[in-house]
């Protein structure tokens, strides 16, 4: 689709003012729909990014200098969600897993995207001593992110959003089903006593 908008000027021909409107209107028709921003920014302009799965609608912000996400091309508008737990036992209490409760769904909805946020870092962790965590469906008693986000020394880092990979066949929700995250540690990793892990859901709603 064109992302351009440049309007025709007063030495322009007919012919060629035709053609710039036309390209200025399918701009505006497909909201500059593309995988890049488009080149021309200004105060409050939407864009259709449509890069890999995660196409969004976008709108310029006020100070001209970033993209606020108001929603998601495949399922809509996107509901933000966000649940913490503190750690209040050692890391060996955690050596099998356990469940935390995130969410009991409101409505029918789609779980878009889940990113995780810790509250510090762990020195002490590595590929045989680590914190694992995963979303998981109790209702449906399924798994909805794909893998466990490992949480070790390269990715363990205070207040740096983790997204989780989900599994697209159980990101689909029904009113009343209850999310939880899940929570284990591999080894010995350092204790997280009075440590807070947080988890951010974005839910597009269905109708």
């Amino acid at each position: 689709m064109s992302q351009d908008f440049n309007q025709p000027g007063a030495g322009d021909s007919i012919s060629t003012g035709r053609t710039l409107w036309n390209s200025c209107l399918n701009s505006l028709k497909s909201m500059f729909s593309g995988t890049s921003a488009p080149g021309s920014q200004v105060v409050g302009q939407l864009w259709a990014d449509t890069t890999g799965a995660a196409e969004r609608i976008k709108i310029r912000n006020a100070d001209d200098d970033a993209w606020i996400v108001l929603g998601d091309l495949d399922n809509g508008i996107l509901i933000p969600y966000t649940a913490s737990f503190q750690f209040t036992l050692a890391a060996g209490s955690y050596s099998s897993e356990k469940k935390v409760p995130l969410a009991i769904m409101p409505f029918d909805g789609t779980l878009v995207e889940a990113k995780f946020i810790s509250s510090g870092t762990s020195a002490s962790s590595g590929v045989s001593k680590k914190w694992l965590t995963s979303i998981h469906n109790e209702t449906e008693g399924v798994d909805i992110s794909s893998a466990d986000l490992d949480s070790n020394t390269a990715e363990f880092v205070a207040s740096a959003p983790q997204t989780f990979s989900l599994t697209g066949a159980n990101t689909d929700l029904a009113a009343g089903d209850v999310l939880e995250a899940t929570i284990q540690s591999v080894g010995s990793p350092t204790s997280m006593q009075h440590y807070t892990w947080t988890w951010q859901l974005q839910i597009a709603r269905r109708t």
